[in-house]
């Protein structure tokens, strides 16, 4: 009979892709998988195909197997499973280059969002001052505004004063004075 679902380990060695990056691909949404009684994940072959049709071919038989370089292990002479080896080394440098550019992406946006919230601080800061200083001239202002009044006041009041004596005066004492 032939298998028509796989797990991820047999994924994995199928394609030559971490189990990481299966993982990630299934959480993403880019690979579909179904589940068994157990709840283990399991991936069936047609999704395998549309997936990573790249990393694979059918068999005369109509299995899936991995794509093998032929013609490269006839011309170095190097066994298969080093070809295997050296093609999983070549596909994890590439996925560890690919993080690293996203990893520094993510630094420079970090760093970028960092430099922005110090300007905003640096303003606010500013602001903060600057009506610190305007209060402090605003409480001078009022002082001086208090100062006035108050000789205002005295004005006023030295004024009735004298208006009073000249009420309380006589007519002959107003003309003669």
């Amino acid at each position: 009979m032939e298998q028509t679902t796989f797990n991820i380990s047999e994924v994995a060695r199928l394609t030559g892709k971490a189990r990481s990056t299966i993982g990630n691909h299934l959480r993403k949404g880019k690979l579909s998988c179904i589940y068994d009684d157990e709840n283990n994940k399991l991936i069936e072959a047609s999704e395998i195909i549309r997936v990573y049709s790249d990393s694979l071919e059918l068999d005369e038989e109509g299995k899936l197997k991995s794509k093998t370089k032929r013609s490269e292990s006839k011309v170095t002479g190097e066994p298969q499973e080093a070809l295997h080896y050296k093609d999983l080394l070549e596909q994890e440098k590439l996925e560890r280059q690919r993080e690293r550019k996203q990893l520094e992406d993510t630094i420079g946006h970090l760093r970028d969002d960092l430099e922005k919230s110090q300007t905003r601080e640096n303003r606010v800061t500013l602001l903060l001052e600057n009506q610190t200083r305007d209060a402090d001239r605003v409480a001078d202002q009022m002082k001086e505004i208090k100062t006035h009044i108050a000789k205002q006041e005295e004005r006023i009041r030295l004024h009735r004063k004298k208006l009073a004596e000249e009420k309380n005066k006589s007519l002959l004492q107003k003309i003669f004075g």
